[in-house]
């Protein structure tokens, strides 16, 4: 049998035609169960007449994401898949989520921007992800140095600790059943 111009021997595995091994960033998505890894965390529940009105404008923010192209994508500091959803965030605040402190890429943003926070309850200076503060009610105050947030949460008590996450009051999360 030939592959790629070679012949192929099922029988020899030297002359079997190599697999590409795959860059760690193209890996599949797979679970892990390992101690002391981040469980997935609702942020919101959202159904109804009012998802049914937000949704449209998810599915707009989604396709004028700015860096949808190949090769858009930087593990660091963005924009990553977390740039993304907090672009998606910052175009429908009705939301009122924030993502966690430990979101790598979340405070990214093209050049220099001061504004409203994510959520629209507070003000933000950004530069380009790498540095940057927050005030806001959802937000907190957060400090953002390369990446790295610390802060308070002054809605849920607690505090923000870079690469960790969060330590105080859980939020808890207002589901659909509960409005």
């Amino acid at each position: 049998m030939k592959l790629h111009g070679r012949t192929y021997n099922p029988l020899m595995p030297d002359e079997a035609p190599k697999k590409k091994k795959r860059p760690f960033w193209r890996k599949r998505v797979r679970r892990s169960t390992a101690a002391g890894e981040h469980k997935p965390v609702m942020l919101a529940d959202i159904t109804g007449a009012e998802a049914e009105t937000l949704i449209p404008r998810i599915e707009k923010a989604v396709k004028a994401y700015d860096y949808a192209q190949t090769g858009d994508y930087r593990i660091w500091p963005g924009p990553n898949s977390n740039s993304f959803t907090a672009a998606i965030l910052r175009t429908v605040p009705e939301l009122g989520v924030a993502l966690p402190p430990n979101a790598i890429g979340r405070d990214f943003r093209h050049g220099f921007y001061a504004g409203w926070t994510d959520s629209g309850t507070g003000l933000e200076i950004n530069l380009n992800g790498y540095a940057g503060i927050k005030v806001g009610w959802i937000e907190g105050v957060e400090l953002n140095v390369l990446g790295l947030v610390a802060g308070l949460d002054l809605r849920y008590p607690g505090l923000k600790l870079p690469g960790y996450g969060r330590i105080g009051i859980a939020s808890p999360v207002t589901t659909a059943l509960a409005r």
